[in-house]
């Protein structure tokens, strides 16, 4: 099973019901996720603003930057999501229309 990773808001635009958090851990542990290729510079950014507001340390952060690095996580690229995400343009922001369309094209359910 392959699941595709994305924001709440993301889900609710495009599912009914979310998935389970158990669902998440098991494509995890298969290594089978999917995201957007800019997945992982939005994840910097948080963790970056969380040190930056002492939420948290310099360790932390740098473990979180470690930790992210090493999800099996498959990254899609701009180039083969961009004509949906145009497509999605009046229903929602490209960000989340392009983790909706790496749902679309492996046809996998979305997970938060």
């Amino acid at each position: 099973m392959n699941l595709v990773t994305a924001t709440r808001r993301q889900l609710s635009r495009c599912c009914s019901m979310p998935t389970p958090r158990a669902m998440g851990a098991e494509a995890m542990a298969a290594g089978q996720l999917a995201a957007p290729g800019l997945l992982a510079f939005g994840c910097s950014n948080i963790i970056r603003r969380h040190e930056l507001a002492g939420l948290a340390s310099a360790d932390q952060a740098a473990q979180a930057h470690a930790d992210l690095l090493g999800l099996p996580v498959q990254h899609w690229p701009h180039e083969l999501l961009a004509l949906r995400v145009e497509e999605l343009r009046s229903d929602m922001s490209s960000s989340d229309a392009s983790s909706v369309a790496v749902a679309e094209l492996i046809n996998a359910p979305m997970a938060t």
